[in-house]
């Protein structure tokens, strides 16, 4: 078929890559230079080949053979699909074809358009951000439009009538910029069409530009237009493909929105936030979360989130991630303890979200924190207000615990009364032996009420925590080496005073390091260690050891009154223990495991040096 030099010139000067083919056979007869490097094909391969052959999505040949009646009488038709390529690959592309009556036979010009970044980049942005709803895949048409040497329109094409609003008799003749171009623009488009007039050169051709252009009821709109000059008959022409870039232009500006508004939430929000790669690495921290856990920005971008998860939390850290990697759930919420950069547990409120790429397959996890370890602690000390008031429950443990050697007494005195002068002495000696092992009972637990009732009105001071530490080390030192337990202790650096009662804080310690102790019995290499660090605005003292430990079941009865683990143990140590720390406004918690070891941690509030200045 031959094709006309309009054509091959049109052809020639677009930037995209142009296909001719013929309708009734859909082979392809001729293409642009643009096509050769764009669809990795040489001319001799791409000429000759039906057009279903590269493009997969259009169908069978067949199929498009019974689909040019309908763009004969619809003239222009968009549809997206993929370009198999020479070397296999598969390019998303987009086909704007318009079916023009060239004489002796009609031909199919089809515009071939990279879409890759409106397929990957844009709508990969759209989920990642969760920002914008999901677009169609629908793209207009091009417009395409040819003017002569004067301005005037010559060709018109169905994209122009349906993007601009006039039909081709109403703009055949008419100076195109007078209708489609503002007219504050005019001047402006004249001088440089003056000038293309002469040689056909311009800064836009061969060139996508984005230009305001204005449809028939005088609404202006953003449009992209590719230009390309032809020479026919000694004389210059223009011919501009133009696209309507209303819905790129507001879906990028959306984007860009929607990029601000989580950029704004990322940075200045109340919780800590990190971007992590499926492999759990940080990706980007935000300030929060870098201050939660005391590291630098640059420190924590090399750090994998569970590295920084507290060892008894990493099984569900783990358990978690998985779980939205295999399942259909788009977050999960639990409570998770992290460790700081010091050494420190901090308590947080945990969101895990994964975020999907449009293809469905998962890019990243998005993880959010709330610092909850003053709430836990202050509701620690809430709770330990509430339990010393309910004293029905202490005087119910009372009554067991003195009713018991009570009866006992009572009913070993009777004995003695009834058989008073017919038993020996030895058997006297020992119901008197009886009654005094229970006596001692007694008067035990009455020494440990006067403990509970010891530091009512506690004297609350500042106290240098390393002097206070290392002479607390001497006292208990000659009783552990006696036993055979090392003790280790270290205070980390920044750690000065605290406010305290001394004496209290001495007592609490006491009964850490004694049950400790208790727990050591017949342990290999046993020890206990004693550490101090700064926690957020207060100081833990660490009291551990590598003793017998405790299942979960005992861990909930730690803090009730007369429930104990130890044959000779009251059940009040703890309970007093607690009840001195939250007069000091501090907190203390249990970590535990079964043949492993025990952990207590108190939190007691630090006092800066300009506070004891003040």
């Amino acid at each position: 078929m031959r094709i006309s030099g309009l054509f091959k010139a049109f052809l020639a000067a677009c930037a995209e890559p142009v296909l001719i083919v013929h309708p009734a056979s859909g082979r392809i007869i001729h293409c642009n230079d643009a096509a050769l490097p764009g669809l990795g094909y040489p001319r001799t391969e791409l000429v000759g080949t039906a057009v279903t052959d590269i493009f997969s999505g259009l169908g069978s040949l067949a199929s498009w053979k019974k689909s040019i009646p309908k763009l004969k009488k619809i003239r222009n038709l968009s549809t997206r699909c993929s370009c198999k390529k020479k070397d296999g690959s598969l390019l998303p592309v987009e086909l704007a074809c318009t079916y023009v009556e060239h004489r002796p036979e009609a031909l199919v010009i089809v515009n071939v358009r990279d879409i890759t970044y409106t397929e990957r980049s844009l709508s990969e942005n759209n989920e990642k951000f969760r920002a914008l709803a999901e677009g169609s895949a629908n793209a207009a048409s091009y417009a395409i439009i040819q003017i002569n040497e004067k301005g005037e329109t010559v060709f018109w094409n169905k994209a122009a009538e349906t993007i601009f609003g006039y039909s081709f008799t109403e703009m055949r003749g008419k100076e195109m910029h007078k209708l489609l171009i503002p007219p504050a623009l005019h001047a402006r488009f004249r001088c440089v069409f003056d000038k293309f007039v002469k040689d056909g050169q311009g800064d836009a051709i061969g060139k996508v530009i984005e230009q305001t252009a204005v449809r028939k009821g005088g609404e202006q709109f953003p449009a992209e237009i590719s230009l390309s000059a032809i020479n026919l008959d000694g004389k210059w022409n223009a011919i501009g493909m133009i696209r309507d870039v209303t819905r790129k232009k507001n879906t990028l500006t959306a984007l860009q929105e929607n990029m601000e508004r989580f950029r704004k939430i990322f940075e200045d929000g109340p919780l800590g936030m990190a971007i992590l790669d499926l492999t759990g690495k940080i990706v980007r921290a935000n300030a929060v979360l870098c201050g939660l856990t005391g590291y630098a920005e640059k420190e924590i971008a090399h750090m994998a989130l569970l590295d920084m998860t507290h060892p008894a939390d990493l099984t569900a850290s783990v358990s978690a991630l998985a779980t939205l990697l295999e399942e259909n759930t788009p977050f999960l919420k639990m409570q998770q303890r992290y460790l700081t950069k010091e050494g420190g547990t901090v308590w947080t409120n945990m969101t895990f979200s994964l975020i999907r790429g449009e293809d469905g397959k998962p890019r990243y996890f998005l993880a959010m924190a709330e610092d909850i370890t003053e709430k836990l602690r202050l509701e620690s000390i809430a709770g330990t207000v509430e339990s010393m008031n309910n004293m029905g429950y202490v005087f119910s443990g009372l009554r067991h615990e003195i009713g018991n050697p009570v009866n006992a007494i009572k009913m070993t005195l009777n004995v003695l009364k009834a058989r008073l002068g017919t038993i020996p002495a030895e058997s006297v000696a020992e119901y008197v032996g009886r009654a005094i092992g229970e006596v001692a009972r007694i008067e035990s637990i009455l020494w440990t009420m006067k403990s509970f009732n010891m530091y009512e009105s506690l004297d609350i001071k500042p106290v240098q925590m390393r002097p206070f530490i290392s002479d607390f080390i001497a006292m208990v030192q000659v009783d552990a080496a006696q036993k055979g337990i090392t003790l280790r202790t270290d205070v980390s650096p920044g750690v000065e005073c605290a406010m305290a009662d001394p004496r209290a804080l001495q007592q609490v310690l006491m009964n850490l390091v004694a049950n400790s102790i208790d727990s050591l019995a017949g342990r290999g290499d046993p020890f206990i260690s004693i550490t101090a660090a700064l926690c957020g605005a207060g100081i833990r003292i660490t009291v551990a050891d590598n003793g017998t430990g405790m299942a979960p079941n005992q861990i909930k009865e730690l803090f009730r009154p007369f429930r104990t683990t130890k044959p000779k143990g009251t059940g009040l140590g703890l309970v007093i223990s607690r009840k001195m720390l939250a007069g000091m406004g501090g907190s203390i918690d249990i970590e535990s495991r079964k043949d492993e070891g025990t952990a207590a941690h108190i939190v007691i509030p630090q006092v800066t040096e300009q506070a004891l200045y003040k």
